[in-house]
């Protein structure tokens, strides 16, 4: 199919490439970024992020691999949801979905702190101690924390 018969309307072929293109950049400049460094939270403060472990789960769900991905992230199945809004952006009214991504947000710091605090989980982890930023400090006021 061409994007001709998809969208009629020369808007929405504009404004889909112009979101195509941007989610391309910041796809690129996530993958540099981490290349270097992984987790860029992690790697600044020794501490895991909420999204931690999503890139993994993707990968994983992509391979069909679903056990994987939840082990991963619990809540790798709500990034289609969050692709699929972010290309029908213009056409939602957003004021009435507040509630509904609220909630979501919600349930990601509830996981993220379930995660890092009761699980154990091997992909969220605290390490303030091993992070760039905060490395010095511990150093310069000579607090010695495991990891």
């Amino acid at each position: 199919m061409h994007l001709e018969i998809i969208f009629k309307d020369p808007n929405r072929k504009k404004i889909f490439l112009s979101k195509t293109k941007t989610l391309c950049a910041v796809i690129l400049s996530y993958h540099l970024l981490t290349w270097f460094t992984g987790c860029p939270f992690r790697f600044f403060f020794g501490i895991s992020c909420p999204g931690c472990g999503m890139t993994r789960a993707l990968l994983a769900a992509l391979r069909l691999d679903f056990a994987a991905a939840f082990s991963y992230h619990p809540l790798f199945f709500l990034l289609p949801f969050f692709l699929l809004g972010y290309y029908l952006d213009p056409w939602i009214n957003w004021s009435r979905h507040y509630l509904l991504l609220g909630s979501v947000a919600a349930l990601f710091v509830l996981t993220y702190l379930v995660r890092l605090l009761f699980l154990h989980d091997p992909v969220v982890t605290w390490h303030p101690a091993s992070g760039t930023l905060l490395k010095p400090f511990f150093h310069l006021l000579n607090i010695k924390l495991p990891g």
